[in-house]
């Protein structure tokens, strides 16, 4: 693995899923900390410079990635997950911007996190059901497996 690259394709994803939860609540409490708590204004749109920039930095976090030499065969899949992150991410804010007009307020970050699963299981399972994504996938377990051989 190269110097600075979080990705390495040894790893199972539940540990880059880890650190992007991670990365979730860490950037959210510096974002979005005046959001939440006994005196903050709930309504989204009342925020959405802070917001914009806290979902900026979630989108940079997945795309400061840099595969080294031998992942390069799983770009296109990387791509994809990439793309899917910022839909997930714009997803979740029309839906949280939905929620205040329906006056259920996200009222903590838990909540926020929770909402944002949702959303990036809507993602991947309309992504899923795509040729482009089955393809890209198959691309991707194939190149795995002929890297695995060649160890």
């Amino acid at each position: 693995m190269e110097q600075g690259n979080p990705y390495d394709s040894a790893k199972n994803w539940y540990a880059l899923w880890t650190q992007q939860s991670k990365e979730f609540f860490s950037s959210a409490d510096q974002y979005l900390k005046n959001m939440f708590g006994e005196h903050a204004s709930l309504n989204p749109e009342e925020h959405l410079d802070e917001i914009n920039a806290w979902l900026k930095s979630l989108k940079k976090h997945w795309e400061k990635t840099q595969l080294n030499e031998e992942q390069k065969m799983y770009a296109a899949y990387w791509n994809m997950m990439n793309d899917m992150c910022k839909q997930a991410s714009d997803l979740m804010l029309t839906q949280w911007v939905k929620k205040a007009h329906d006056k259920q307020y996200i009222q903590s970050i838990q909540e926020l996190y929770e909402l944002w699963l949702n959303c990036c299981h809507d993602v991947y399972q309309r992504y899923m059901h795509s040729n482009a994504y089955q393809e890209n996938y198959a691309e991707f377990i194939n190149n795995a497996f002929k890297l695995w051989q060649q160890k």
